[in-house]
């Protein structure tokens, strides 16, 4: 806006001075046409000389005056055609800003398309650790007597993955509650971690599978509470991180007349019991 401003004052000078300056000129040359009147009067020799200089002089001043207006005129063209292509340039760099951003924007998804798709085809083709438990197949399932409960259970571990896996930690603990408050395994001591390291093939393989018996014991009689059995699974393969690992959580309730009959443990719903990373 300021550019185009500043060319129409110059156009409008430019209309303008012809003007003025041809009323200047018709002025001087009336002063100069009455003192030669004057001087004829007086002096006819002298008249004559001075009429003829003053035309001549008012004959280069025009001729200065018509080239000082083209100068002006295509110096105003110049202008003028100096503000349309900057206002041009500046509209190609709006549409060339608005353009990148757009382009960001679909990089933007495609790169996240193209992570989302690498996760996707990490996870169809990495290991995955599902745990089951069962009461042992012979001998006693449930022991209560005096202030002591024991149970023996079998702990499954199996690969439903495309990848072989090798199982680095198991931790199980057994609770007696009358509710699911979540796991908690901070008072399960260092020693009690099993540390084994057990490889497990994929998925349809034989060695997908390591079973595990475990005898469970709690200072306390279940009466007419749960017998709660839950803990995680640490494993790794090819996928995972250096010095990391992945995790299954795993949950089974019960109860005292449950496990005399030999009715199988059920899974506790909750997902702090039953979930993967």
């Amino acid at each position: 806006m300021h550019c185009l401003l500043v060319v129409i004052l110059c156009l409008g000078e430019i209309l303008l001075s012809p003007k003025t300056h041809t009323e200047k000129n018709q002025s001087a040359q009336a002063n100069t046409n009455k003192s030669a009147v004057d001087q004829k009067a007086t002096d006819p020799g002298k008249a004559l000389s001075e009429t003829q200089i003053n035309t001549n002089n008012y004959q280069n001043s025009e001729g200065n005056e018509t080239v000082k207006n083209i100068t002006d005129g295509l110096l105003a063209l110049f202008t003028l055609a100096l503000a349309v292509v900057s206002v041009m340039q500046w509209l190609v760099l709006r549409k060339h800003e608005e353009w990148m951003r757009k382009h960001d924007a679909n990089l933007s998804k495609m790169a996240q398309a193209a992570v989302d798709n690498a996760k996707a085809l990490v996870n169809s083709n990495c290991s995955l650790v599902e745990v089951f438990m069962e009461w042992v197949p012979d001998g006693a399932r449930i022991k209560a007597e005096g202030g002591t409960t024991e149970i023996y259970i079998n702990l499954i571990c199996s690969n439903r993955g495309n990848s072989p896996a090798s199982i680095v930690e198991r931790i199980i603990k057994m609770e007696i509650s009358d509710m699911f408050r979540g796991p908690n395994l901070s008072t399960v001591n260092d020693s009690e971690i099993d540390r084994e390291l057990i490889p497990l093939a994929q998925t349809g393989v034989d060695g997908c599978r390591r079973d595990r018996r475990y005898r469970l014991c709690e200072p306390n009689r279940p009466e007419n509470k749960y017998i709660l059995i839950y803990g995680l699974v640490k494993y790794r393969d090819i996928f995972t991180p250096e010095e990391q690992s992945r995790e299954t959580w795993f949950g089974f309730y019960t109860t005292e007349q449950d496990a005399r009959r030999n009715v199988p443990m059920a899974r506790i719903q909750q997902p702090g019991y039953n979930r993967h990373t």
